[in-house]
């Protein structure tokens, strides 16, 4: 079910993030709606263990199991199936995994929450999961900078000394990827942050994190994210600028090592006229017939 259904306009923060990422494959992805090309065994990775914890909090919290007596592997071996065998594109393992690996690396990420997500304490202040959240940009005076709300879902939402935290759980290829210096540069994290300051009667803007680190033996990282008045103000203008290239259709490819490695849109990217290798020399609006890639 859409929580969102509701409204006729909205603006996620993975939305802003793939534009940010590449407005071509933001034009590809929501303005075309093309079919994905292929999809990363690591994001079915990733979709599988955040199913499984979800699922285990919430036998623990309905009474239906105790933590110890979790059955993470069986969990994890149930959605990642339900993901492998529905994906939305080819599946493409990547050159270090294969299916079997990749699943044995998902039953050890999951394992690893077990002594940090799993306790009794952590469980007792979890209140609510999948929390969705539909916010509206205002300025420092609260007067809208945009006439669109800006829309996500938290994981997981903690209540600590009578006061309201969302926490996101997330894998990670690398154990900085989720720390506050990172995350302070990730408009994601910054809108959940703005969301997550009108939960607080003290208007303080904190999220916490909860990494699952794909290491040869995994290992989970916690942080807490906590935003300035500064970090906010240079958010909405980052949000604000997004809003306003999109509505004038500017779509153009930014092509990186970042953007262009796990793109699932490799071949209608060559097919605009825009090649992953150069740079682009001009914005254009929408990609327009094929053009031959430079020599």
């Amino acid at each position: 079910m859409n929580p969102f259904a509701h409204l006729e306009e909205s603006l996620s923060a993975s939305r802003i993030g793939t534009y940010l990422r590449c407005p071509l494959r933001y034009f590809f992805n929501y303005i075309e709606k093309l079919p994905w090309e292929k999809i990363s065994g690591a994001m079915l990775l990733g979709s599988a263990v955040d199913a499984t914890a979800k699922e285990a909090v919430a036998l623990v919290k309905q009474g239906w199991q105790k933590p110890e007596d979790l059955q993470l592997d069986e969990l994890f071996d149930q959605f990642f199936k339900i993901e492998i065998e529905s994906p939305r594109a080819p599946i493409g393992w990547g050159k270090r995994h294969d299916q079997d690996s990749m699943r044995d690396l998902g039953r050890s990420l999951t394992q690893a929450l077990r002594p940090i997500l799993f306790t009794e304490e952590r469980l007792e202040r979890i209140v609510d999961r999948d929390v969705a959240f539909t916010i509206p940009l205002l300025d420092e005076e609260g007067k809208p900078l945009i006439d669109t709300p800006l829309i996500g879902i938290f994981d997981f939402l903690l209540e600590i000394d009578g006061k309201k935290i969302p926490l996101e759980l997330k894998t990670a290829s690398n154990r900085t990827q989720y720390l506050p210096d990172n995350l302070s540069r990730d408009c994601q994290a910054l809108i959940y942050a703005m969301a997550a300051q009108t939960l607080q009667r003290d208007g303080e803007a904190h999220v916490s994190y909860m990494s699952c680190v794909k290491l040869k033996k995994p290992e989970v990282i916690e942080s807490d994210f906590k935003v300035d008045a500064g970090q906010l103000a240079w958010a909405r203008g980052l949000v604000t600028n997004v809003k306003r290239a999109i509505d004038a259709e500017l779509y153009h490819p930014a092509p990186s090592v970042m953007s262009c490695g796990g793109c699932p849109y490799t071949a209608a990217c060559a097919k605009s006229g825009s090649v992953a290798r150069s740079v682009p020399k001009r914005i254009f609006s929408r990609p327009q017939q094929a053009r031959p890639a430079p020599r």
